[in-house]
This record gives structure tokens, sequence and C-alpha cells, in this order.
């Protein structure tokens, strides 16, 4: 049924991913298949091959990452669909903007799968002739916030209650990683910018942050501090008051403990400071034995 209800969709899709060539249309899966066979335009069951039009596949493989975005670049069309929340659920840890291998073949293509889900509903189709003027666009009230920052210009109601939102985007930007990428590049130099010329809250539990503006700097400054060239020079426009304190050097610590075969976390009892360094030597025989070192928000040591 729900296949029946789409097909015009899918249709609308495929022949518009062809531009007309009439070639073939190769579909790794039978669903899709069984869809698409009613296009008009010649489907296959088959995995990649050059000779395609079009080229339908799931989000859920990284296999022949670099022909198909080779395939898409020369104007072969690519429908790929999926989502990535069950792998971030499933990889702890992991980044799903760089590692999920949906995302290793569309982030070159400017495109990502996020790890997010929105509510089941009937969502609006934008008007085209209003759609920049009164939709969200990550980029454009990144430039809007960037000119209120650096000039002054004032920004609407409807542009001031879109930072929350404007900050996780650029955080989840930044964790594509894509150094090579000039537009990348481009926006951590404009969030560095900001942060430099923005007055960073310094949150505590007697100060938490209360404006849109404040929650966008706490949600992009620790991501343009990872991924900054000059994290050692952007870190005193994001912690202004940092206390002096003493520093413990070759500190040697001896964990001997026995979890019974289950997973557990131990303190070592050191803290860092806000922003602070530091290096760690790890005995060779834990290499490779599934030990992980974890710094908590509170900025312990925790061994597991």
């Amino acid at each position: 049924m729900g296949q029946e209800t789409f097909a015009p969709f899918w249709n609308n899709a495929i022949h518009w991913l062809d531009e007309g060539r009439k070639g073939i249309v190769g579909v790794v899966h039978d669903p899709a298949l069984q869809v698409l066979s009613k296009s008009g335009l010649q489907c296959e069951k088959t995995d990649f091959r050059e000779d395609l039009s079009v080229f339908v596949r799931t989000a859920y493989s990284d296999n022949h990452v670099e022909k198909i975005q080779h395939f898409v670049a020369e104007g072969g069309g690519l429908l790929i669909g999926g989502h990535a929340w069950y792998w971030a659920e499933t990889h702890r840890g992991q980044n799903p903007m760089t590692e999920f291998s949906g995302n290793k073949i569309l982030n070159n293509m400017g495109l990502s799968l996020l790890e997010t889900t929105v509510e089941g509903g009937l969502y609006k189709a934008p008007v085209p002739s209003q759609a920049m003027k009164d939709t969200y666009c990550f980029r454009n009230l990144l430039r809007r916030f960037a000119g209120h920052v650096t000039d002054g210009k004032e920004l609407s109601n409807e542009e001031e209650a879109c930072l929350k939102k404007l900050g996780g985007d650029c955080a989840k930007y930044l964790k594509t990683k894509a150094y090579d990428c000039f537009s990348y590049n481009q926006i951590v130099s404009t969030l560095t910018d900001i942060l430099m010329k923005s007055d960073m809250p310094q949150v505590c539990d007697s100060c938490p942050a209360k404006t849109p503006k404040d929650h966008l700097l706490l949600s992009v400054a620790a991501e343009v501090y990872k991924v900054s060239p000059d994290p050692d020079a952007l870190l005193p426009y994001i912690i202004k008051h940092n206390p002096f304190l003493p520093v413990v050097y070759n500190h040697r610590i001896k964990i001997n403990v026995n979890t019974a075969g289950g997973e557990d976390w131990i303190s070592t009892g050191l803290y860092l400071s806000p922003g602070m360094k530091t290096y760690m030597i790890i005995p060779a025989e834990m290499v490779n034995k599934e030990w992980k070192v974890e710094w908590t928000k509170l900025s312990s040591l925790c061994v597991c």
C-alpha cells in the first residue's frame, strides 16, 4: 500500500535523474525494483555499473564510494535513501558525519544524513518564491548572524528564534571535517571570527545560558576549537576566566580491578581544568583490549 502510494513520487524522481537519456536504471534491492519497473524506464537488479543512467541504493553500505562519486560528478543520477539514527545508537562514540557509510558517499556532494529524527506528520512543501524569505536556511542565517556580531546588524524575531537550531546545525556541520573543501574552511573561519568578536557566556549553575545567542555560541565553541587550525589562539576567547591550578607531571597510575567480565568505569582521581591539555602513555598490554579513557563533563579522568 505504501509503495503504491509513493509510486508517482519515485517515478518523477527517476525521470528527473535520468534527464531524458532513457538509460538503464540499476536497482540494488527488490522492493524498489518492483515500484520503479512501472516507470517506463529499463530497470535492472544490479550492483553499481558505470554504464547506468541512474543508480538506486540504500545508505547502509560504503561499497564503490569513489566510483559512485565519480559517476555523479560525470552526470549520472543517484537515488539513495536511509537513516543514520539507528547506526548512531549502535555505534556510540563514533562520528556519524564521517563514519556512517551513507555519509562517506554524500559528504563530498554537500549532503549528509543526520542522526537526529523528526516527528511523523504532514509537512507542507515551501513555496519556491517565498522559500528564501520565510524558510530557515543554514547558510543565510549564519551570514546574517555574522553580520549581527561583527557589524551590529539587527536580527528579526524569526531569525532570533532560529539561532538555537543554527548552533546545533553548525556543530553537526563541523563534524564532517571536510578540510579539503573551500566552503567548509570558509564556515570555520566565519565561526572563528564570530567567537572572537562575541561575548562568550561563561556559564555555571548560578549563571545559565539564557538567550538563543548564548545557546548558539555554546553549541559551536567546542566544535570550532576541535577543528581550528590554531586552537590555542582561540581558547582565551572561549574560556575567559581560567584559574591557575597546580599541575602534576609524570604521575603514574596503577589500576588493579576485577569487573567479573562486565563493564565498569573507574575514576583515576585526576581532573583537568577547562582547556587544559594532558598527555597519556598507555602500557602496550592495554592496546586492542577494549580499554577506554573518558573525560566526563566535570573533566575527571575515568578508565574502563
